[in-house]
C-alpha cells in the first residue's frame, strides 16, 4: 500500500463528508481531531474514512515483512545462511534497494503493557544471524504503515513463524 500525504483542508473536508450531514458539531469535530491528534493518527481515521477493506490490525505474533529504511538500525546479516534457512527472499525494494525483511510482531513500541494495533510503532524480531553463523534474533521497530502483511500462503512466513518459535523456546535444533 502506498502512504500519501494530504494537507489539512482535504483532510477536513473527508472527515466533514463522512459525519451526518444533520451534525450540530461538525466543525467542532473537525477542529478536535485536528487539534488533537497526532499525524499518524489523523492519516489512520483519513485511510479508515476512505477505505473499501477493513485495516490490518497488528497483534503479537503475526508475521509481516517490510522494508529496512536508512534511519533504522541496521540489522546484520548473511543473506545465504538466511536464504538457506529459508526465511529471507533476498527481494529488495525496487524504490530504495534496501532489503525486504521478515519479522515477528512483539508489541507496539509504547511504554504500556497491552498492545495497542493502532500505535504509530511496532517492535518487531527479525530472523538474523550472528558473526558465526548461528540464527539469532534482531530487535527493531517498524512504522505501522510499513508492515506489510498480504501474502497469506507465503513459505517464507510460514518459516519464519517456525523458526522464530524454535528459538524462543530455546530448542537446540532448527525446523529444518
Amino acid at each position: 500500500m502506498k502512504t500519501i500525504m494530504v494537507n489539512e483542508d482535504v483532510g477536513a473536508h473527508i472527515i466533514k463528508s463522512s459525519l451526518n450531514k444533520d451534525a450540530l458539531n461538525k466543525d467542532h469535530i473537525v477542529d478536535l481531531i485536528f487539534k488533537s491528534l497526532d499525524e499518524h493518527a489523523i492519516t489512520t481515521l483519513l485511510g479508515l474514512l476512505t477505505s473499501k477493506e477493513e485495516p490490518f490490525l497488528p497483534k503479537v505474533g503475526d508475521v509481516v515483512y517490510f522494508r529496512q529504511n536508512k534511519y533504522d538500525t541496521e540489522i546484520e546479516y548473511d543473506e545465504d545462511i538466511l536464504i538457506d534457512h529459508r526465511v529471507f527472499t533476498g527481494k529488495k525494494c525496487h524504490l530504495t534497494g534496501f532489503p525486504i525483511f521478515y519479522g515477528i510482531i512483539t508489541g507496539d513500541a509504547s511504554y504500556g503493557d497491552d498492545i495497542n494495533s493502532w500505535y504509530y510503532k511496532f517492535n518487531v524480531s527479525v530472523i538474523s544471524n550472528d558473526s558465526s553463523g548461528n540464527i539469532e534474533l534482531t530487535k527493531t521497530t517498524v512504522k505501522w504503515e510499513d508492515l506489510q502483511y498480504d501474502r497469506p500462503h507465503d513459505d517464507v512466513k510460514l518459516n519464519v513463524k517456525k523458526v522464530y518459535e524454535a528459538h524462543i523456546k530455546k530448542s537446540p535444533e532448527l525446523p529444518f
